[in-house]
């Protein structure tokens, strides 16, 4: 078989890997999206091909937090055509189709990087078979967006080399439209970290080789231009980041989930704190909260191979690789660097815009992948086989005693072995298992450094032996089955719709109990029933219904303070205070509450269904969707909010929401002062457009119970108006005397200028391609 026929079989070997590694899902067995996949990334996409195949843009979401920006969010993915599989395909199969080919493309994407910057067929195996199984990739399976933006990063760098070894500018713009790619995954730590791996790397080689220096300056120049091609995606997500609970990042948000030192055994033995799926290894999780995000498992032999690549091939490329792992390693530990040192981190430029610092075992992955990958290659063109052997041995050797001491001495007081016999030690796979692959790993290494016949073979099966011990056995395998209710409608929406027939200008708002930060979230430990289908925000979207609660990385910091300092994941901050006297949820138009073993107020909140432990009420004094006041009060934000709050303004008397507004900024009317009859009536209700007709004899304020965001465009007998913030975030404007037809549309300004960027971009980078032919200048191109 010639070399490029057996690259193009390892190719294919590689891309066809997660379909067997995921086989449960390859046959439809299960859908791949547990914990946040269910939770708010399908409940994102069914809506995003609900909106395109009703002729919508699909730019505003109005199903959570009263409306909230559906591209600037991001996490939908709309632009990814790996995503586009929702607008034929049914939801269950679109996600599993979504969630293989990201890790189809990244394996290979790996492998392609590796063949060009030097490895053997074997070895590029070997490195995307590490990548696309590692902790990270597998631990954060239910982060759909992430996987599909730090799929690419192999990508990327494939493309760097690519056109510092051609000089092409179709390689160039291919780099370029990479980059956009990734940012159109929707997740913009995943992007940076990756963008400045990459530049980073371009910076490094272009200091090593003289003769390639320009053209890997010249690719990182294309990373930039990939970025602007990807604005239309960009603008949005800045835009909606500074109006977001994130617009003013703390040490302490910055620093959460930071990788404790002791989960550096975790590299030796994944399950030491627990955190298995409770199948084959059942000890319960016993470290810090959201195990999966800790999880960096790429294998004890792995492991040896990357520690033994610097030692036996010291060229560029491996000693890049290893100081990005150490120092990844570093950037992931976060908090926990001595003297405070982490804090220099922080007023880093882009590095300072993230959380969860141990998200940077992306990099560490990546790179012990690559080093494995660039450490079998290395093997059979040693001149010195019995050194290289002598080294392997040394290290696999301290590999060997290293993981005997985490599962011993090491382990955590936390995870106790019964009566601490040695035979109770043997029925804790957690204990014994690494060990065993410890010595495995050992054995088959020597036997592939020897040079012996069967250690290839030996080794490609207890690499992949090692990486599905434990990721077969981590949370992915709790993912919804075809058949889980899930994709049913919940008991508690069917009544709704039921009750409401084709009303559907109201909201609804979940109570969900605030998340327990001692359960392990290294499975999804929260079962999928019709309970919690009905507590939580973002699973009714799935079914068109509105709620005031939501779920996302974002939030909006306005929104937020209004409804009870709503948490991301829309828990209250004071549900007693505000469901019993505010009217934070009256004039956001909620006209039911669904709690579970909630102590209603009965004057407010009437009884209408019992569905098993889950309590329906109705919001007696819920306000419509829009309605006409006569009446404005001007007041600073703090007076305003504590007057929604108490519905008393600060001299005692009684607010009013249907009589009066309440605005913080001056509004240049007079009104009559008259309590005349007036009417507001939505005619025409769209995700990005909603119409009304009013009647007043007065002039009045029309106030709309939706978000004021900016890109609202507010429209009174077809001429626009200006959009007035009314009782502190919600949407208005002002009316003179008579009947009036209103529009509100949404416009905004961060997509217009963010396509025109991406188009100019596109037309430049079009040209600069097409101007004349490529010239080949010494191509130095691995074949494939």
């Amino acid at each position: 078989m010639s070399e490029k026929t057996s690259g193009r079989a390892a190719a294919l070997l590689v891309g066809i890997a997660p379909f067997i590694y995921f086989f449960p899902a390859a046959r439809g067995q299960l859908v791949l999206c547990p914990d946040d996949g269910w939770l708010t990334n399908l409940p994102l996409r069914m809506t995003v091909a609900r909106e395109i195949l009703g002729a919508h843009l699909p730019l505003w979401n109005p199903y959570i937090f009263s409306g909230f920006p559906l591209l600037g969010a991001a996490q939908a993915g709309i632009l990814l055509p790996l995503n586009w599989g929702f607008l034929i395909l049914s939801a269950p199969v679109a996600m599993n189709l979504a969630v293989l080919s990201t890790y189809a493309l990244a394996g290979v994407g790996a492998y392609l990087f590796a063949r060009r910057s030097g490895a053997n067929v074997f070895g590029s195996v070997i490195t995307g078979l590490v990548w696309q199984w590692s902790g990270f990739f597998v631990a954060h399976i239910g982060h759909t967006n992430m996987i599909q933006a730090a799929s690419l990063l192999p990508w990327i760098l494939w493309a760097i080399d690519g056109y510092a070894v051609t000089g092409r500018r179709s390689r160039a713009l291919l780099l370029a439209i990479l980059v956009a790619l990734q940012t159109f995954a929707g997740h913009p730590q995943a992007l940076a970290y990756s963008l400045l791996l990459a530049a980073t790397y371009a910076a490094c080689m272009a200091l090593n080789n003289r003769i390639l220096r320009l053209r890997y300056l010249g690719a990182i120049a294309m990373l930039a231009a990939g970025l602007a091609l990807g604005a239309v995606q960009i603008l949005p997500i800045l835009e909606l980041a500074h109006n977001s609970l994130r617009a003013e990042v703390t040490y302490g948000f910055f620093t959460s989930l930071s990788l404790p030192p002791k989960f550096l055994l975790t590299f030796f033995a994944p399950y030491l704190f627990g955190g298995g799926d409770g199948g084959f290894f059942t000890a319960p999780y016993t470290g810090p909260p959201f195990y999966g995000e800790y999880a960096g498992y790429v294998g004890i032999t792995t492991l040896i191979l990357a520690i033994t690549a610097p030692l036996i091939k010291r060229d560029a490329q491996t000693k890049f690789w290893s100081v990005v792992a150490l120092v990844c390693f570093a950037l992931a530990l976060g908090q926990f660097w001595p003297f405070g040192l982490y804090r220099a981190i922080f007023h880093i430029p882009l590095l300072n815009l993230f959380r969860v610092p141990a998200r940077h075992l992306m990099e560490v992955d990546f790179a012990l992948a690559i080093l494995a990958g660039r450490a079998v290659s290395a093997v059979p063109l040693a001149q010195n086989r019995k050194r290289v052997a002598a080294l392997t041995l040394v290290v696999s050797v301290g590999v060997l005693v290293v993981t005997c001491l985490s599962v011993t001495a090491l382990r955590p007081s936390t995870f106790r072995v019964e009566q601490g016999t040695f035979m109770s030690a043997l029925r804790a796979p957690e204990i014994f298992l690494p060990v065993i692959l410890a010595v495995a790993g050992s054995v088959t290494l020597w036997i592939f450094v020897r040079g012996w016949q069967a250690g290839r073979v030996l080794l490609f099966v207890i690499v992949a032996i090692d990486l599905c011990m434990w990721g077969q056995s981590s949370g992915w395998r709790l993912s919804p089955s075809r058949d889980s209710i899930l994709w049913q409608e919940p008991p508690a929406m069917s009544f709704l719709r039921q009750r409401e027939g084709d009303e559907r200008q109201f909201r609804v708002l979940s109570l969900l109990p605030p998340p327990d930060p001692n359960v392990s979230y290294a499975a999804s430990r929260l079962g999928i029933t019709e309970e919690v289908l009905t507590l939580q925000p973002n699973t009714y979207m799935m079914h068109g219904i509105q709620n005031a609660a939501g779920y996302d990385t974002f939030g909006l910091e306005r929104y937020s303070r209004l409804a009870d300092d709503m948490k991301l994941w829309g828990d209250l901050t004071d549900p007693e205070r505000t469901l019993t006297h505010g009217r934070e949820f009256d004039v956001l138009n909620v006209r039911y509450l669904i709690a579970k073993h909630f102590a209603a107020d009965t004057s407010r909140w009437q009884p209408v269904t019992q569905l098993g432990d889950i309590s329906i009420y109705e919001n007696l004094r819920a306000l419509p969707r829009a309605w006409l006041t006569t009446s404005v009060v001007q007041l600073p934000e703090d007076a305003l909010l504590k007057a929604i709050r108490t519905e008393k303004f600060a001299d005692g008397q009684t607010w009013d929401p249907l009589r009066t507004a309440l605005m913080d900024a001056p509004l240049q009317m007079n009104f009559g002062g008259e309590d005349v009859e007036r009417k507001a009536e939505v005619i025409r209700y769209e995700p990005n457009r909603i119409e009304l007709r009013t009647e007043c004899a007065v002039s009045s304020v029309l106030v709309l119970s939706e978000n004021h965001y900016s890109g609202w465009r507010a429209f009174v007998d077809g001429k626009l108006v200006p959009t007035l913030r009314v009782n502190y975030n919600l949407r208005g404007a002002a009316l003179s005397p008579g009947d009036h037809g209103i529009s509100f549309v949404y416009r905004p300004k961060s997509v217009l200028f963010g396509l025109v960027i991406s188009l100019f971009t596109a037309i430049v980078l079009l040209a600069w391609l097409l101007r004349r032919p490529d010239s080949l200048k010494n191509p130095l191109t691995v074949t494939l």
